[in-house]
């Protein structure tokens, strides 16, 4: 089930319909605003977000996905849901670092930006 999600997620297009199927307006204004930040269009932010999840995603945020999977009565958007959050929060923070710490990108590159490179 998660293969055929992601397997899904990898086209923009796809990606912009499944983000526009959540319903959400809340997170799809977030991820709106977060994409226009990189000039990207929201599905580019999407596929973005999942891929950058499934490089980076600790145990800990692993176990919290699957559990929500396992629960749900709708996997494909808790899932979804789930990605999204964790990618504008992580995002925030490479813009936003606690004190102390040096910002970096999640993609390796040392521009702060949160997308994987194409």
């Amino acid at each position: 089930m998660l293969s055929h999600i992601l397997r899904n997620l990898t086209d923009d297009r796809l990606a912009e319909e499944a983000l526009i199927g959540l319903g959400d307006l809340v997170l799809l204004t977030a991820i709106e605003a977060e994409a226009a930040l990189f000039e990207e269009t929201r599905g580019d932010y999407v596929v973005g977000a999942v891929r950058r999840f499934a490089r980076l995603a600790n145990d800990e945020d692993w176990l919290a996905v699957m559990g929500k999977l396992e629960r749900g009565e709708r996997p494909a958007e808790a899932f979804l849901t789930f990605v999204l959050h964790w990618a504008l929060k992580r995002d925030s923070e490479e813009r936003n670092p606690p004190q102390g710490l040096q910002p970096a990108c999640s993609c390796g590159e040392d521009h702060h930006h949160g997308q994987a490179p194409r």
